[in-house]
């Protein structure tokens, strides 16, 4: 592991640079649940979509909840939208999650919507998941896991 350098005041009075590991560290911030990893957020966002003409919004028969990850979905912040999923799919007939603004999805991303999809169907919720491109459909194509979450080629 190689260290920083330090200005000299710093270095004089034995102050040490911290291993390159400790950069690694999660802070939690604002209610949205965003975490920091080296600089990069990950937000999920819970909302309602009406899912059929009668869009007023005391009929919550017809909303459907969407669970949108934004930024990147790795090994630190694909535990936020693993739980965010399978709360929404423990409380509802059908779920939606949508992908649309990740610019990154790792392996751990992929573990967290297999576990919520494992989730839905013990509980018989239909859990969708749209809005797949990029290094995610890529994911999820070499995992061979599209037909598992209901993805279309």
């Amino acid at each position: 592991m190689s260290e920083h350098p330090l200005p000299r005041k710093a270095a004089a009075n034995g102050i040490r640079p911290a291993p390159e590991r400790s950069r690694l560290s999660a802070n939690r911030s604002g209610s949205s649940g965003a975490f920091r990893l080296t600089g990069t957020p990950l937000t999920v966002r819970h909302h309602l979509e009406s899912t059929g003409s009668d869009v007023s919004p005391a009929t919550r028969a017809n909303r459907l909840p969407v669970i949108s990850a934004v930024g990147e979905v790795d090994v630190v912040t694909a535990p936020l939208l693993q739980r965010s999923l399978v709360r929404a799919v423990e409380g509802n007939d059908q779920v939606c999650c949508d992908l649309d603004k990740v610019t990154f999805f790792s392996a751990a991303g992929l573990h967290a919507l297999l576990a919520a999809r494992h989730r839905a169907t013990e509980t018989g919720t239909r859990l969708a998941v749209r809005n797949v491109h990029g290094i995610t459909r890529r994911i999820l194509h070499l995992a061979d896991v599209e037909d598992v979450l209901g993805l279309r080629p």
